[in-house]
């Protein structure tokens, strides 16, 4: 978007002059989510509100609920399908209308949405007296985003007449008083070339965690510790820019002169960036976490609060990123008469010679960043509660990811509702969950659009086993999937993914 109106502004300036047609490179954008706890999550509220955690079900999050419906050992695992969606757009910049510069600027925007699943989670629980201990472990999750425009130059062609007046202020060997009329004869042409090469990429690899509990109360608390390796990497080499390739422009006399004009313009070829950043920063590293929770259970109610922290790791690698914008556009004839190699007769009333001019001119303003980056230190901190009644339960929480130090880093808030029809045998979930990512950059939080998922499942019970299916829709691929087939063909089943697990209880 930002490139899009950079083009409509430098383009806007163009506006009274040019009459070309222009087609600038197509943009490709691929956008990748990875987050095991949204699909756990429709197979088990307790994956993601500490409030529903029970045996090895939540496990990682509060470990609290270990003791929670745990007989001696407790098996699970949990996969998910890939969803994909697409949309390609045609989009016009200028239309043409009511201007010398009759055709349109065009570019193709294709954007790829992918929430990928995988194999999301396997854990196992036992009881050993008082003691419940837990070990398992969740796949990879983060993001990823991918900016490509493949290089692209659009000429154009400016021709104009301009009336003008030469005065003594424009060229010092007229004598000052004289104002001689003439017109500009100009001829040009412009390139502007393109390139994105934009890639992100917020990664954390699969997390391995050990867990444990004590007690079987109104009131339990259990703490753990987990394992996993953070990557993550920020590249850029991307570019719009202008420049003028071809210019001469002719004064020769205006009506209404006795004056013999006969002058010829130079212009030097320059090209220079409207916009570009360029640079690179890569983070591997591995980290441990602490994470810990409490339980209160009194039956028709329960409260659950679950912390997770880890120790940032500052000064890793280096970073150095340099920017560079525009300040200024000036698209004006403006004679350098210093320069000028010009002869004026002031008795025959003739001029004659070479004047060099500045038509086209960029003024930039250049920004570097340059250090080092590590990992923020992380304070994670959810909380739940659930309502249970005979054939009813229902359940809401909230969680706040908090980063400080150095370093970059995705979080995200979030906050999510689970109604539960206890069916015998059959028990139906349908849950909603709202999610507001952020970047969180040496101290900073920069805002990124937030998402809805919504959806549900339900599980076959049968003694000790439980047999989970789960579908879940994401409204980023429903939003897409929508435009691309045309409003008024909704299509919920392309924008679904679907999920299984199995759980033993023996």
């Amino acid at each position: 978007m930002k490139k899009s109106m950079l083009f409509i502004l430098i383009f806007a300036l163009f506006m009274s002059f040019a009459n070309a047609e222009i087609r600038i490179g197509d943009i490709n954008a691929n956008i990748s989510i990875s987050d095991p706890m949204q699909n756990l999550f429709y197979t088990d509220p307790g994956f993601l509100n500490p409030a529903y955690s029970h045996g090895m079900v939540g496990s990682f999050l509060n470990p609290a609920g270990l003791s929670k419906d745990l007989k001696k050992i407790n098996v699970g695992f949990a996969f998910s399908f890939t969803q994909r969606s697409s949309s390609i757009h045609d989009i016009t910049l200028y239309n043409g209308e009511d201007s010398t510069f009759n055709d349109t600027i065009n570019t193709s925007l294709s954007l790829n949405f992918e929430d990928r699943g995988g194999f999301d989670f396997f854990g196992v629980a036992t009881r050993l007296g008082p003691l419940s201990l837990s070990a398992g472990m969740y796949r990879s999750e983060g993001y990823k985003m991918a900016f490509a425009s493949d290089s692209s130059n659009s000429r154009f062609t400016i021709t104009k007449q301009l009336h003008q007046k030469l005065t003594h202020d424009e060229l010092s060997q007229i004598p000052e008083g004289d104002t001689i009329p003439v017109i500009y004869d100009l001829y040009s042409e412009f390139i502007m070339s393109s390139y994105a090469d934009f890639d992100a990429q917020f990664i954390s690899k699969p997390t391995f965690y050990i867990g444990g509990s004590f007690g079987n109360s109104i009131v339990s608390g259990g703490a753990g510790i987990k394992f996993r390796a953070i990557n993550n990497r920020l590249v850029s080499n991307s570019y719009i820019r202008a420049g003028l390739d071809t210019f001469s422009l002719g004064v020769t006399p205006d009506s209404g002169t006795d004056w013999t004009v006969n002058l010829n313009a130079t212009e030097n070829q320059s090209v220079a960036n409207i916009f570009s950043i360029d640079g690179d920063n890569a983070i591997s590293k591995f980290v441990t976490e602490y994470y810990g929770g409490i339980l209160i259970d009194i039956k028709m109610f329960k409260i659950g609060l679950a912390l997770d922290y880890t120790p940032g790791k500052p000064s890793i690698t280096p970073y150095n990123f340099n920017i560079s914008k525009f300040d200024s556009i000036n698209i004006n004839v403006n004679i350098n008469s210093d320069s000028a190699n010009v002869t004026v007769d002031t008795t025959g009333h003739v001029i004659t010679g070479t004047i060099p001019v500045s038509f086209f001119n960029i003024m930039n303003s250049d920004t570097s960043f340059s250090g080092t980056f590590g990992i923020p230190g992380t304070f994670d901190a959810k909380i739940g509660a659930a309502f249970a009644f005979p054939f009813i339960s229902t359940g809401f929480s909230g969680g706040l990811f908090y980063m400080s130090g150095d370093g970059m880093m995705l979080g995200k808030a979030h906050a999510t509702g689970s109604l539960i029809l206890n069916v015998p045998h059959v028990p139906i979930r349908f849950n909603v969950e709202g999610i507001w990512p952020y970047l969180y950059l040496n101290g900073k939080n920069i805002p990124l659009t937030p998402y809805v998922n919504f959806g549900g499942g339900l599980s076959l019970l049968l003694g000790p086993v439980s047999i989970d299916g789960t579908v879940k829709i994401s409204a980023s691929n429903l939003m897409l999937n929508t435009i691309s087939d045309g409003i008024g063909s909704m299509d919920l089943k392309k924008s679904a993914s679907f999920g299984l697990g199995f759980r033993l209880n023996i």
